[in-house]
């Protein structure tokens, strides 16, 4: 049964069913589904324009157990519209060479990038409030690179600023000691008093490290696009 026949949503993981597709993520291939790239209660306050382009959504089996969250309509529909535009500022802001966007249907903070065989996890987080730099979760992810914990041999960083003077750091995290797998591109600052979190995943089948460096996570999230959206995301009720 579709959303469009039911006043809320019981499931907090699902944005709109059903979906195409299936939890890798590789082929896909989508319907469009029922809600709308441009909802009625999209803020005109802001800078950040509603959507205009459909990408490719998946399906993720869910996982949580317990009582569900119930969302309104005008709120699955807000939630759905911000990931087909977050989908957009990605695929505008990553090299075109690396892959494609397709939506995951569960969170508002999950998003996977596609390239030939090969699926890549990205985490988008903006929490309120923001926390010290010294105790900001992750801990040494958000320091200057010249004061993070050594790493043998050293793993690629980049220091920044995003477009109000705020310095930033992005740089490959080690996994966990003994771990083979690659290190993986991760940034978490504080910006407007929130916490933002941008960070991708090995490829889980194969265990491939992203196609996707520190100065390149540096120069998207510093971009005044996507700086946009975390204003946005600070502001309107598109959380889980």
């Amino acid at each position: 049964m579709g959303v469009a026949s039911v006043a809320a949503i019981a499931a907090p993981t699902l944005l709109l069913a059903p979906w195409a597709g299936d939890d890798t993520g590789r082929d896909g291939s989508s319907q469009p589904g029922e809600l709308p790239l441009h909802p009625a209660n999209w803020p005109t306050d802001q800078p950040l324009a509603a959507p205009t382009t459909a990408y490719p959504t998946v399906h993720v089996t869910p996982t949580k157990t317990g009582k569900a969250r119930q969302f309104t309509r005008s709120e699955v529909e807000l939630r759905y519209a911000f990931k087909q535009k977050l989908a957009d500022v990605l695929t505008k802001l990553l090299p075109p060479d690396v892959g494609r966007i397709v939506i995951p249907d569960n969170s508002v903070n999950a998003y996977r990038l596609v390239s030939g065989d090969k699926s890549y996890q990205i985490t988008v987080r903006v929490d309120l409030p923001a926390v010290p730099a010294e105790v900001r979760p992750g801990g040494t992810w958000s320091m200057p690179c010249a004061e993070r914990v050594s790493q043998t041999p050293p793993l690629p960083c980049v220091d920044g600023r995003l477009p109000d003077g705020t310095p930033i750091s992005v740089g490959n995290i080690a996994p966990d000691k003994g771990s083979t797998s690659p290190a993986i591109p991760i940034a978490s600052f504080g910006y407007h008093g929130a916490e933002v979190f941008f960070g991708m995943i090995s490829d889980v089948r194969t265990d491939a490290a992203p196609p996707v460096t520190s100065e390149q996570v540096a120069r998207l999230v510093s971009d005044p696009t996507f700086l946009e959206a975390v204003d946005f995301w600070r502001t309107q009720p598109v959380e889980d």
